[in-house]
Order: structure tokens, then C-alpha cells, then sequence
């Protein structure tokens, strides 16, 4: 059977945007104040964005680690949201699908208000063997110099797996292909589907987990370096808050 796009067939698709929250990993906080920022922080950027989607038919998926269960499991959460502590396991094991696709997006980054119809109009099926679609280059918001700055990344947060049946249904198989890096070719795909640009905003802030894994916080710059940034990137680049608005509010910012 010849890959194809899915709208052109009939088969049973299930779209899922999975971000991880407070996962078990070596570089993430372990702090219970940290967890709750968090919370905060997804509801008023992460889940906006996703909650202003023009594509809405998909399921919003919260990885959560076990570190702090106790609380995460008591923390109000919206209703669209689902909270998993399996990494989903149970959930596609039961699913009833030809199809899922998996959207990954991280719990402080933000997806413009296109970016899932994007994914459903370039999303293509394949009988036996994963596809991969990727946003590379992203909007950066430094919340903490206010500006917007192009960013380009070869290995980048935003990406979506489509699985085929015969694969997500084996959890085995389905972790081996999905929680892997993207590189140079696209991680384990070098056949990796590209999408448009600026689908996607990376947040630059004091409680970013990069600044917690490295022990430090976001400095204001200073002017040399922001004009040395605007040289840089041209007219992508911008400090004036009124176009910084514009732009954000198609991600769901409201202020």
C-alpha cells in the first residue's frame, strides 16, 4: 500500500498534542514550587495557544512524572486537559484507530492559532513504518529583554509522529520511535516532512529549564547586544511592543 495524505483516504485518525509537564528526567526541577509556577505558566501561554487552535480535533495529553503525583493530581486542571502518568500507554493501547499522530510541544512554549491545521493538512500515512513532521524555525520571545527574534533549530522541541497501528499499539516499538531527538536528517527519518515557519514560539524566561539545568538566570542585555541581534536578523527581529502584540496574539497571548 503506497503512502498518501490522510485526508485523501478514510482511515481513523486520532491527533494528540503531548507535552511532557514535570516528567521524571535528570535535568528537571524537583521542587513542588516549581511544579506549580509551571502550572501557571502552561495555563496562561501553552494551553491558550492550544485552546485558540483553528484546528481543534485533537486530544491535549499531560505527561506527568511520579516524583510529585500527590500534588499534580490535586491541581485544578482546565477540562481539556488529560493528565497520564504512563506516558499515554494505556490510553493508545485501547485506542481505536488506523492512526495517531503525536504532536509534541513543551509545557512554557506556544503554538500559532494554524499550526495544528498545518499539521493535519501536511500529515501523510504510511502502513508500517512512522512519518515525522517538524517546525524548525520558531518566534523567540525573551519576556525578560522583550523582543521577538527568529530561532532556527536543527533539533527542535516541535515536532509530530504519525504512527501506524501496528506500531503504536506495541509500546515497545512505539517508545524506541518516539521519544527520540530530531537532528540534522530528523532524527531516525531522514525523509522528515518540513512546515511552515514561525508556527511556533519558544518562551524565554526566568524559569525556563534550560536556566534550572545550567543554574542560572536570563540577564538583561545590553544595548550593544541588542543591536548586534537586530543586525543579525533584520526585520525578523523586533522591539516594538505594539508588533510584538500583533504577532503573539495569534498564539493566544492576551496582554
Amino acid at each position: 500500500m503506497d503512502e498518501a495524505k490522510l485526508e485523501d483516504n478514510q482511515m481513523k485518525v486520532q491527533h494528540i498534542v503531548e507535552i511532557y509537564f514535570d516528567m521524571d528526567f535528570d535535568h528537571l526541577p524537583k521542587s513542588e514550587e516549581w511544579v506549580k509556577d509551571r502550572f501557571e505558566f502552561f495555563n496562561r501561554f501553552t494551553l491558550k495557544s492550544l485552546k485558540k487552535q483553528t484546528f481543534r480535533k485533537f486530544r491535549i495529553q499531560l505527561l506527568c512524572g511520579q516524583t510529585h503525583r500527590e500534588l499534580t493530581e490535586s491541581l485544578p486542571w482546565d477540562p481539556a486537559v488529560n493528565v497520564v502518568y504512563d506516558s499515554g500507554r494505556k490510553y493508545l493501547q485501547d485506542l481505536k484507530a488506523d492512526f495517531v499522530a503525536v504532536t509534541r510541544i513543551d509545557s512554557d512554549d506556544m503554538f500559532h492559532k494554524d499550526a495544528m491545521m498545518e499539521v493535519r493538512l501536511n500529515m501523510v500515512w504510511n502502513p508500517v513504518r512512522r512519518r515525522c513532521l517538524i517546525f524548525r524555525k520558531a518566534w523567540t520571545w525573551d519576556m525578560v529583554n522583550n523582543f521577538l527574534a527568529p530561532r532556527f533549530r536543527m533539533s527542535p522541541p516541535f515536532y509530530t509522529h504519525v504512527f501506524p497501528a501496528v506500531l503504536f499499539k506495541n509500546w515497545e516499538l512505539y517508545k524506541a520511535q518516539h521519544f527520540t531527538g530530531h537532528g540534522r536528517s530528523g532524527g531516525r527519518l531522514p525523509d522528515t516532512i518540513l512546515l511552515p515557519d514561525f508556527m511556533t514560539c519558544v518562551i524565554r524566561h526566568e524559569d525556563n529549564v534550560g536556566y534550572h539545568r545550567r543554574g542560572i538566570k536570563p540577564d538583561k542585555i545590553s544595548n550593544e547586544k541588542m543591536e548586534s541581534l537586530r543586525r543579525k536578523f533584520g526585520e525578523e527581529f523586533t522591539t516594538d511592543e505594539d508588533r510584538i502584540r500583533r504577532i503573539l496574539a495569534d498564539f493566544g497571548v492576551e496582554q
